[in-house]
Parts: structure tokens; sequence; C-alpha cells
């Protein structure tokens, strides 16, 4: 009983301590043109409707990438742990990485996109992180009993390659779109 009562002790201890340590990062995406005062007076006129879609499509997605950043980098801090250790890992994952990565995978399911540009490679985001976050469930799936199974372990990997090359997709595609009025 006192084993069992320690144990308990100490895993809460393990995710308070992890959630107090986590800082927020900043915003990957592009500043908006409300936060910063940009304009679209450089932006050649056949392209301003296409910036001004971009604008409202990453103003969306900006409140969202506080839960991302927070999961992918617990995630990886735990993605390499001892073997005898690895239920650290697993509360980190359990406590912190899925609940913030659902919340952004969630939200970005609920992102409009205003034009059929967008749309598309939108759909390319929606499914890569879907495909992301399937891969961290199968992980925490892998550190949670105490007899690892490298089964589950390549199964993670094989859903995160295919998350990683769709995300990659993404980010391309965007970068060409935004290009068009990049200045």
């Amino acid at each position: 009983m006192k084993a069992r009562l320690l144990w308990i002790v100490t895993l809460t201890f393990l995710i308070v301590q992890s959630m107090v340590l986590v800082v927020p990062l900043p915003s990957t995406h592009a500043a908006t043109s409300s936060e910063y005062g940009y304009d679209d007076s450089q932006v050649p006129a056949k392209y301003k409707q296409a910036y001004h879609d971009y604008v409202d499509y990453d103003d969306q997605l900006e409140p969202l990438q506080e839960y991302e950043q927070i999961a992918l980098t617990i995630f990886k801090e735990n993605k390499k742990f001892k073997a005898s250790d690895h239920r650290s890992s697993y509360v980190e994952i359990t406590g912190i990485a899925l609940p913030n990565y659902k919340k952004f995978v969630k939200g970005v399911q609920k992102v409009y996109t205003p034009n059929k540009d967008l749309a598309r490679m939108h759909k390319i985001y929606v499914k890569g992180a879907n495909y992301q976050l399937q891969g961290m469930l199968l992980f925490q799936k892998y550190l949670s009993t105490k007899k690892l199974d490298p089964s589950i372990s390549k199964k993670a990997n094989t859903q995160l390659a295919i998350a990683n090359k769709l995300l990659t997709q993404f980010h391309k595609e965007m970068n060409a779109y935004t290009a068009k009025f990049s200045y």
C-alpha cells in the first residue's frame, strides 16, 4: 500500500513539475496585418485577394500554434528515453503533449479556408496533423506497458513519417502560395 501511495505521489509530482516547466514558445507564423500594421500597398493588385485570404487564414491558425509547440517540444524531449525509466516519458506525453496536440488538431479542423487553394492545402495540413496525432497516440501506447513492444514503436514511427511527409508538402505549397505577394 505504501509503495502504491509513493508511486501516485511521484506521478503527481512529475505531472505538476512538467506543467510548471513548460514555457509557451513564440509563434512560427508570419505576423498579421492587424498585429503589426502591415498593409497590402506593396502587394501586386492581382494578388491582393490572395494576400487577404492568407492573412485571414493565418489569423485563425496563430492562436493554435502555442498548443502545437508545447506538444511537439514535450514529445521530442520524451521520444528518446532510457528503457528503465520510460514511465516519466509516458507521464509527460500523456499529461502534456497529447492534450495540447488534441486541442491543436481540433482547432485546425475548425479553421475556415477563404479560397480553394488554401482549402486544398489545408486538407493536407489537417491530414498531416491527424497522422501525427495517431503516431503520438501509438507512441503513448508503446510507453504504457512495462515490457516495451518494438512493433508498436515501429507503427508509431510509420505514422509520424507519413505526417512529416504531408506537413512538409503543406509548408512547401504554402511557401509557394505566399511567394506571390511576399515583399
